[in-house]
């Protein structure tokens, strides 16, 4: 019996990047249109960057995702995205709880300039990612109906607000997740997620001001 520690995370993937990219494309043309809604959601989320009414769409976005994608479709081929929707959706709860925290703030400076950044890279960018790396256009993530442009896009708020920091903790897991789903596929932007959450930790921790 081989020893765990000659176990790769390959031999743990359960499925090829064919079927996973393929599992994208079919989910868009499932959803269709309701992709232009989701967007028109993200625009006006994105107009009240830094302030704690966007943190109900973020929630919003984050149980649409547990149920739609996780629940619905990644399950096909990934028993554990059940565990998965249940995080997306606690995620989602949370969100909408601290949106009424009378202790919020908009941040100031380089986090709300990069927080907005990141909202726009979530909403106009990641949706495009396909075809840059000629891919069919139809395999690409829109927010609120997928994983990765929801995380980028609410990282990009919670840095520009002063939320709990627990808001940061489902996040980053799932961009550890993505990132090593990613690089086991030998996918070229495994990186992508990963570094928005090490960007959203280092401005966080840069923001943060000593007590006393």
């Amino acid at each position: 019996m081989s020893e765990w520690w000659s176990y790769r995370l390959s031999d743990f993937l359960l499925f090829s990047p064919a079927t996973y990219f393929r599992l994208f494309e079919l989910h868009n043309e499932t959803l269709w249109p309701w992709q232009v809604a989701a967007v028109i959601a993200g625009i006006a989320m994105l107009a009240l960057t830094g302030q704690p009414l966007a943190l109900l769409f973020a929630g919003a976005a984050w149980l649409l995702t547990a149920w739609l994608w996780q629940y619905e479709r990644y399950f096909t081929i990934n028993w554990s995205a059940e565990w998965l929707a249940y995080g997306f959706a606690l995620q989602g709860l949370l969100l909408w709880f601290f949106a009424f925290d009378r202790e919020l703030r908009p941040a100031e400076g380089r986090s709300r300039a990069a927080g907005f950044m990141l909202v726009v890279c979530a909403l106009f960018l990641q949706p495009l990612l396909p075809w840059m790396l000629d891919r069919p256009w139809q395999q690409g993530e829109v927010f609120a109906l997928m994983p990765g442009p929801t995380v980028v896009a609410t990282l990009g708020l919670l840095l520009a607000l002063r939320a709990h920091w627990l808001l940061l903790v489902l996040p980053l897991i799932w961009c550890a997740i993505d990132g090593a789903t990613l690089w086991t596929m030998k996918t070229p932007t495994f990186w992508l997620l990963p570094v928005a959450g090490l960007l959203t930790l280092v401005l966080r921790a840069l923001s943060t001001k000593p007590r006393g």
